[in-house]
């Protein structure tokens, strides 16, 4: 009996040694190790969070943060896209240790992840033009006005509520979700083709950098309660995450103005639409000459380098973007030398233009599939604005669905339809999210002006 009673303390000492194993893993990050060289985390592309600009050049609030924190671990940073948030939650059980998104806090959600200490504070806003009269400054005074939202978003629903919470008496109409999205409602409203649009406030302060004739100042929901999250159980990620929220104060505050407080960073002079398009009935601008002698065996037509500068910095060879573009022709500092410039002379006039027409041939090499000279230059014009892994993605929803990816027209609905979750979430999309409205309507904007530059000065 002795004999037999001996072994409980050594089972008792196995089963201690166990538990401390097992609280030891728990400590430790299922998917981040110290030998891991990558860093992945989840995110929605979306404005504001995480979209490429030319070169496949990634830019957001988000990404900026996680790209520090990646950095700060030594890693590389890997951003795994998911459609929507559901799909973000879904990343944490196929190896993704961080959703690096606003994530709504919500007890049903406490269930599945753990939020970081950090929090964002989200709300939703009226987007209605700026007026010195007549603007609305309260929810009632709603009441007989219209307020458009796609329809069955979270804008609809909340449009709802409070038209209940008020009595009834807001005219709500809808768009649908395949056509529209919030980007494209308030850029409707900056137009006065809506009257007003809802949208969430970071959203809607980005959208001020872009559209200078809009409010939204009027709150219309509760705030929300937003954070970053990670596996439930993860301590050692949720530690990760929150000693980086609690060291990086002045980053996030350095990223909110760059994203959204316009006035907090460098916004383009491009906005300055009172410079005139050419000078007198001989003279574009003053740095005619340099577009003639850039142009010279090449495709590329002056007054079309013109009418591209004039829509990039009004003509000013000081001009530059919260993006990070300079000079006369607005590109990239890294961009540019990577084409051989020298960062001493890359911003004088002459070598800006320069570069730019490299970077035009560059563009018009790896565009091989157009119908016309005319739907190539087009091509070329929206590679230029957006990069040119935007407009691939739009030419393959054309072959998708059965239209032809060789003339632009047809590129051009796809390019606008790059803004749309139903969109830039198809497996055909390589790069995500697009401003597409500015994408071709840039392009639009830039071949009439180069009609009217042709009609008016020699070549």
């Amino acid at each position: 009996m002795r004999k037999g009673l001996s072994y409980i303390p050594l089972l008792f000492l196995l089963l201690l040694i166990s538990c401390k194993v097992e609280v030891k893993e728990q400590s430790s990050s299922k998917y981040i190790q110290e030998e891991d060289s990558v860093l992945r985390v989840g995110m929605v592309s979306r404005s504001g969070s995480y979209f490429t600009l030319r070169d496949n050049r990634a830019m957001g609030f988000e990404y900026e943060l996680s790209k520090q924190l990646a950095d700060d671990l030594g890693k590389q940073l890997e951003v795994v896209v998911a459609r929507d948030v559901d799909g973000l939650i879904s990343l944490l059980d196929s190896g993704v240790p961080l959703i690096a998104f606003p994530l709504t806090i919500t007890e049903s959600r406490k269930q599945k992840v753990d939020y970081s200490d950090y929090e964002f504070i989200s709300h939703q806003v009226i987007v209605q033009p700026k007026k010195r009269n007549g603007q609305v400054r309260d929810v009632l005074d709603l009441i007989g006005k219209k307020v458009t939202v796609v329809k069955d978003s979270k804008y609809h629903h909340r449009l709802q509520n409070l038209n209940d919470e008020i009595g009834g008496g807001i005219e709500i109409g809808t768009l649908l979700s395949e056509e529209y999205d919030e980007d494209k409602l308030i850029r409707m409203v900056s137009e006065g083709k809506l009257d007003m649009t809802v949208a969430d406030n970071d959203v809607a302060k980005l959208s001020r950098r872009y559209y200078k004739n809009i409010d939204v100042t009027l709150e219309i929901s509760h705030p929300q309660r937003c954070a970053w999250a990670v596996a439930k159980g993860d301590t050692a990620m949720l530690g990760v995450v929150n000693s980086f929220f609690s060291g990086n104060g002045g980053l996030i505050q350095k990223l909110r103005d760059k994203y959204y407080e316009p006035s907090g960073g460098s916004s383009s002079v491009v906005s300055n639409s009172k410079v005139p398009t050419f000078i007198d009935d001989t003279t574009i601008c003053v740095w005619d000459s340099m577009f003639i002698r850039q142009a010279k065996d090449t495709p590329w037509d002056w007054r079309l380098l013109a009418a591209i500068a004039y829509s990039e910095s009004r003509f000013n060879p000081n001009a530059g973007s919260f993006a990070g573009a300079r000079g006369l022709m607005q590109l990239l500092p890294e961009t540019m030398i990577r084409l051989g410039a020298d960062e001493k002379t890359m911003l004088e006039p002459e070598e800006n233009i320069r570069i730019a027409v490299l970077y035009l041939n560059r563009m018009r090499e790896l565009i091989t599939t157009a119908q016309t000279e005319n739907d190539r230059i087009r091509l070329v014009l929206a590679a230029y604005n957006a990069g040119l892994g935007h407009i691939r993605d739009a030419q393959r929803l054309c072959e998708t669905h059965g239209h032809n990816p060789s003339v632009w027209v047809e590129v051009e609905r796809y390019i606008r339809m790059l803004s749309s979750s139903d969109y830039y979430s198809l497996p055909d999309v390589k790069h995500g999210y697009l401003r597409g409205d500015e994408t071709a309507d840039y392009v639009n904007d830039i071949m009439q002006l180069y009609s009217m530059y042709k009609k008016k000065f020699k070549k």
